[in-house]
């Protein structure tokens, strides 16, 4: 069964899979093997399957970021560009946080070496690391 149509003041109008609603080519996503070039349910409609299918089932996502090294590479690119289209959240995050990483790195040299070495090997070697960093904090 084909997906109904109309032309309504010249705009081409085409009927949600779904919801069953007409609405405007814009909005659904385009697919070149669907009618009109489009996929056959709305924008609205696919993202509401989208969450459902990721409530369903959340393990999905995070096996497919461990596993999979091109998934995680992209998922990092999406946070870059996401990041550079948004500079007033990441400018309103650094008002909020603004000593997030910063002291540390200045303050305990360290924890720049724990940082760069095997991090259970480097607690072995400084049993006491626990004890600096809670004078540090009190002083």
């Amino acid at each position: 069964m084909t997906n109904k149509s109309e032309i309504i003041n010249g705009i081409q109008y085409k009927q949600c899979g779904t919801c069953k609603q007409f609405k405007s080519l814009s909005n659904f996503n385009k697919w070149k093997r669907g009618s009109f070039g489009v996929k056959s349910e709305c924008r609205k409609c696919g993202s509401k399957r989208a969450i459902e299918h990721r409530r369903a089932h959340p393990e999905y996502q995070r096996n497919k970021y461990k596993t999979d090294p091109k998934f995680r590479e992209k998922v990092k690119q999406w946070s870059r560009d996401w990041k550079k289209k948004h500079p007033e959240y990441q400018k309103s995050w650094e008002e909020k946080h603004p000593t997030y990483q910063t002291d540390r790195y200045k303050n305990d040299p360290d924890y720049r070496e724990m940082k760069k070495r095997n991090t259970r090997e480097w607690f072995k070697a400084h049993p006491d690391y626990h004890k600096k960093r809670r004078e540090m904090k009190l002083a």
